[in-house]
């Protein structure tokens, strides 16, 4: 297989062949102590071989036609053999390759120095062309901020008359530049805003930030922006009231169907009582919870104390009826009592001896006043201050007994306020109305 990298040329001490070529060549002269030989392959042509390598290339640009090179071999007519001869020669003794490789790079290195100059040039060109673009734009910068400068004050006044008239909804802070746009959410604001050029949304801020350049397109629509905000936000204020009436219904509701008690205090559940002019039936109890301090809603007694709610439900006529029956029987004219105390010591001097002083005392069999239920309700709701339970107190430091013994005296009203009849309430809390309200509140 042919090999183009390998020589062509096989050279003995007669001839030269060629690969593949008959016959060789003879050898007709050697020269330069037998690196340049000189063969004829025919009556036409000769050959010349240099080293039996292939010819340098700095050699090939001299070589002139007719004659040519192939590979190792320069290929000339007969009648131009010695005018070719001579000339290898006259290269190969004369320093021709280093000559040639020294023009060569000479040329080079003229074309480099070349193009480094015109690189300098073209550089110095650009840098020349940016700084006059530089200073160009700078005196259109200049330009510019000098005539925004002579148009601002008109500008700003501008803005602020459409400010003034946009109600709260637009604001412009003036310092920079920008018009604030704060409005409850409407698809037809945002539609007109986002059609404003330079408008953007502030996320960060839930604003409109417009800029002041489009000053007349934002005060073209301030009107319709003044309108539509107006409408949302009537619309949702008598959303909030509605809202807030329904949950003031709902609070209105589950306040009458519960109240506060102290934990260890609660009806078992099913139990039937009063609560003011209402009869109900415990149905459960919600989570135990311990009562703000200075709450100012609860009674000072129950303050920071464990307390729950009392669910609770109407009772039924039935359940009304058995309540009744275990009720003890109340004086007749137990109710005008309060209101009258004329009636109220009539009454009393009219019943028996023992219930007058089992109900005030020994004294109050001669004056009833001395000992009235109404007296004991007030020094009880009293006795809760701090001043008079540190009175009560004394030297004794167990404030757990004396609460407990408050109590007892608690009870002990509520039991003789029932058998005559008069009100059982002895705290605000318990009154129906200020139940109410306290469940109301929370």
């Amino acid at each position: 297989m042919f090999d183009p990298n390998a020589s062509q040329i096989t050279i003995t001490n007669t001839a030269i062949l060629l690969r593949g070529a008959e016959p060789p060549a003879p050898i007709v002269d050697r020269r330069l102590n037998g690196r340049l030989l000189v063969a004829t392959s025919g009556k036409k042509n000769a050959w010349i071989v240099l080293d039996g390598a292939l010819v340098p290339t700095l050699l090939v640009k001299r070589i002139k036609l007719p004659s040519r090179v192939v590979e190792e071999r320069i290929i000339t007519p007969i009648e131009d053999l010695d005018a070719t001869v001579a000339l290898v020669e006259a290269w190969v003794v004369g320093g021709g390759r280093e000559a040639d490789e020294a023009a060569v790079a000479k040329k080079a290195a003229t074309a480099a120095k070349r193009a480094a100059t015109l690189k300098a040039k073209a550089d110095a060109q650009a840098a020349a062309d940016r700084a006059e673009a530089a200073e160009k734009a700078a005196a259109e910068a200049k330009a510019r901020r000098e005539a925004a400068d002579a148009a601002r004050p008109a500008l700003v006044a501008a803005c602020q008359a459409i400010a003034a008239g946009a109600v709260r909804f637009v604001t412009y802070p003036g310092f920079d530049g920008e018009f604030v746009v704060r409005t409850p959410y409407d698809p037809r604001v945002v539609e007109v805003l986002r059609a404003i050029s330079g408008a953007r949304w502030d996320e960060a801020r839930r604003v409109w930030n417009v800029p002041a350049r489009s000053h007349a397109a934002l005060g073209a629509r301030v009107a319709d922006i003044n309108a539509w905000c107006a409408q949302i936000t009537a619309a949702n204020a008598e959303a909030a009231r509605v809202a807030e009436e329904a949950r003031g219904a709902e609070r209105a509701a589950l306040a009458a169907r519960r109240f506060i008690e102290l934990a260890d205090r609660v009806p078992a559940v099913g139990t039937t009582l009063r609560r003011g002019d209402r009869v109900v039936v415990v149905e459960s109890h919600g989570k135990i919870f311990r009562a703000p301090e200075d709450d100012g809603m609860l009674d000072p007694w129950m303050e920071g104390e464990p307390v729950r709610y009392v669910y609770h439900r109407d009772a039924t006529d039935d359940e009304v009826d058995a309540l009744k029956a275990r009720e003890p029987k109340a004086a007749p004219a137990a109710p005008e009592m309060v209101a009258q105390p004329f009636q109220q010591q009539q009454a009393c001097a009219a019943a028996p001896a023992p219930l007058l002083e089992a109900v005030h005392g020994p004294d109050g069999a001669d004056d009833p006043r001395l000992g009235d239920l109404a007296s004991l309700r007030d020094l009880l709701r009293a006795c809760w201050g701090q001043r008079p339970f540190e009175a009560l107190l004394g030297d004794s430091d167990d404030a757990a007994a004396l609460c407990e013994t408050i109590r007892g005296v608690e009870d002990l009203y509520r039991r003789l306020a029932s058998l005559t009849g008069q009100r059982t309430d002895i705290y605000d809390r318990e009154h129906p109305d200020r139940v109410a309200a306290i469940l109301v509140k929370r």
